[in-house]
């Protein structure tokens, strides 16, 4: 066995392959060479093999295919427990990293033990590769990082539930063993890396941010976050109910139930969406519980509208 490498990579991958050697080749190109990766295949098969293990020929890279599809946060979970590094970063397999991200992020981590986590900005880059300025600034400014200051955050709280600051899955090393992996459930779904971030502001651990834009996010057709689905937003329905009732966040009990109320109301228009008004109804009566507010009395309405009326609003598929 050799020495336990600083940080361990997880590369997630499902199905898509058009980016995973521009992922691959991002990692390898870093100036930082004290970390191994884990290629986590969460695909059900093990295409994505050859591509993995053709990029690294000096033993750094272990390739896990899971037998069978677990979801991203269960995928996540078993390549963390096989983690050795000190601290751990995620990346997606359509997006790339700087050749300088570990360099500027690990030694602020092992500058304090105080510190849990830190992060830095990112491009937004087009599904061909090419960096989309306007998109990056507009980008930037939406999720509270314009005029946030290179150090620790005094209120990591506020910047991960409020804002949404911190792109755990592709611009941010963490410390191994901050947060419960087993907390990594299917029920986050796609959201995992906002749960992450969550989990690690619930640890009272410090956040270091580092403002220089050091990896690329790819918009692509094929993003999970473009696909529609019945149960798309449940995700969050689970993770603010799960910080309201955590206690963790004492201070932002009030926001939490209206986000809880707000995603609630999103999850029964999707079920709407796909004519499944059992469910959207039962949605929309736990929203009003939750938060009494005129969106979920108009949402439940929506639901008993003719389904040609629901159709040519566009809150029904055809």
């Amino acid at each position: 066995m050799t020495a336990k490498p600083l940080v361990t990579v997880v590369l997630t991958v499902y199905k898509r392959l058009d980016y995973l050697r521009a992922a691959l080749d991002g990692v390898a190109a870093q100036t930082f060479g004290d970390y191994e990766i884990i290629v986590a295949d969460d695909s059900g098969s093990s295409d994505a093999r050859e591509i993995a293990t053709s990029a690294f020929a000096d033993g750094r890279l272990r390739y896990e295919a899971n037998p069978a599809t677990l979801g991203v946060p269960r995928s996540l979970q078993s390549a963390l427990r096989k983690a050795r590094g000190r601290y751990i970063s995620i990346l997606n397999d359509d997006d790339v990293w700087e050749p300088e991200f570990l360099a500027r992020l690990v030694p602020a981590l092992e500058a304090s033990h105080r510190r849990v986590l830190v992060f830095c900005d990112h491009w937004i880059m087009r599904e061909s590769g090419e960096i989309d300025e306007p998109a990056t600034i507009e980008n930037t400014t939406a999720y509270g990082r314009l005029n946030l200051r290179a150090g620790d955050i005094d209120d990591p709280h506020t910047l991960v539930l409020q804002k949404n600051a911190v792109p755990v899955a592709m611009a941010a090393v963490f410390r191994a063993g901050a947060f419960e992996y087993s907390k990594l459930v299917p029920e986050v779904a796609g959201a995992y890396d906002f749960w992450i971030a969550s989990l690690l502001a619930a640890s009272g651990g410090v956040f270091y941010y580092v403002p220089e834009r050091l990896t690329r996010y790819r918009i692509h057709s094929g993003m999970e976050t473009v696909r529609r689905s019945p149960e798309k937003s449940e995700c969050f329905v689970f993770i603010w109910r799960s910080l309201l009732e955590s206690g963790r966040f004492p201070e932002l009990t009030p926001y939490l139930r209206a986000r809880l109320a707000e995603s609630t109301v999103r999850a029964g228009r999707d079920r709407l969406y796909f004519n499944q008004l059992s469910e959207a109804r039962l949605l929309f009566r736990d929203a009003f519980c939750t938060s009494p507010g005129w969106e979920p009395c108009a949402s439940y309405l929506m639901s008993v509208l003719p389904r040609a009326v629901r159709r040519a609003a566009g809150l029904s598929q055809a």
